[in-house]
């Protein structure tokens, strides 16, 4: 049987930069996996390419994805995953339309499914700078799955929909040029039946703080906590897994800090538990204990603050689920010390 969380950790926060709104988890509550999801067909991620690298240049997000690109590297494909297969035969250059504000129609294209869940249109020519509506059609000529169930593509982020078959998929692509070093090729992700390595790493030994913020005693000891332990081993010449083990202090009259970085990904969803309830993927019935944090989408630096009740030695695992809908797990060895 997994371990319960709850008796472990008896709070857990997800910090992100200044401005930015907070992930919290709510003591006693869990994660219930989906019985059985509706069979609707929904738009999950999508990406923006230059197809000559090929480099990935931007990820679709709504409203709006601005891409600052060079002379030579304007983006010609865009791709669009969907939560299961769709019937390849209702996405065509007349349903899949990309419209430029001051250039007009970009031109059509050709279909293809580089996987099963995914559509890509490969323009006849590049992106030049504009403002463009990428469009799937959800109403005239609907988007619909093998089995016949049309595309839920009305939204405002994704994955897309209210629930009700219909509407069209609607999301903006913003192309600048500029001088300005992109960002590096991010390395190729599998379909989301496949698990990919995580990006997430922890960037600067935990930190003690006490809880007591009025208490001098307290604040003292918890530096000098601080001072006296080693909590995690980090740098370029240290072999994983050992900056995945970390020392942290247990009681609950303190909370720990852990920064950490995501990566180059963005996600709409981390679940931080112990690691055989962190692994599941919510394909079978039943409520996995676990602290979700869902409220936003999380990228960059964070701060995963933690107060943990007892001492002992914990595997724990943060599954993410990127953007595109694909799935990846950090797993972090825990030695809770007094």
């Amino acid at each position: 049987m997994p371990a319960d969380p709850l008796g472990i950790l008896a709070n857990a926060e997800l910090v992100m930069g200044a401005n930015s709104d907070q992930g919290v988890f709510v003591f006693s509550s869990t994660f219930s996996t989906p019985p059985v999801p509706p069979n609707l067909l929904k738009i999950v991620g999508g990406r923006v390419i230059d197809s000559t690298g090929p480099t990935t240049r931007g990820v679709l997000m709504n409203p709006l994805t601005t891409l600052v690109v060079g002379a030579s590297d304007n983006p010609d494909r865009i791709e669009i995953d969907f939560n299961q297969p769709p019937d390849g035969g209702t996405v065509t250059t007349s349903s899949f339309i990309v419209n430029g504000i001051a250039s007009g129609i970009a031109g059509g294209g050709t279909i293809s499914f580089p996987f099963p869940t995914t559509v890509r249109l490969q323009l006849t020519r590049a992106l030049g700078a504009d403002t463009y509506a990428v469009q799937l059609n959800g109403t005239s000529t609907p988007v619909i799955t093998v089995g016949g169930v049309a595309m839920d593509g009305e939204a405002t982020q994704l994955p897309s929909g209210n629930g009700v078959p219909g509407g069209d998929f609607l999301f903006g692509v913003n192309v600048v040029s500029g001088t300005q070093p992109l960002p590096p090729a991010a390395p190729p992700l599998r379909a989301a039946s496949y698990w990919n390595p995580s990006q997430i790493a922890i960037t600067s030994p935990p930190v003690c703080v006490a809880l007591e913020t009025t208490n001098a005693q307290k604040a003292a000891d918890a530096a000098a906590w601080n001072f006296s332990y080693l909590t995690a081993l980090l740098g370029p010449t240290v072999p994983p897994p050992i900056p995945d083990t970390l020392y942290i202090r247990a009681g609950e009259e303190w909370r720990m800090d852990i920064p950490m970085n995501l990566g180059y990904l963005s996600y709409p969803e981390l679940l931080v538990s112990i690691i055989s309830n962190a692994a599941t993927r919510g394909d079978c019935q039943g409520t996995v204990p676990a602290i979700l944090f869902n409220s936003r989408i999380y990228s960059g630096d964070v701060t995963l603050r933690v107060t943990v009740k007892q001492p002992g030695s914990y595997s724990m695992g943060i599954r993410a689920i990127d953007v595109n809908g694909y799935y990846s797990m950090y797993n972090s060895a825990w030695v809770a010390v007094p």
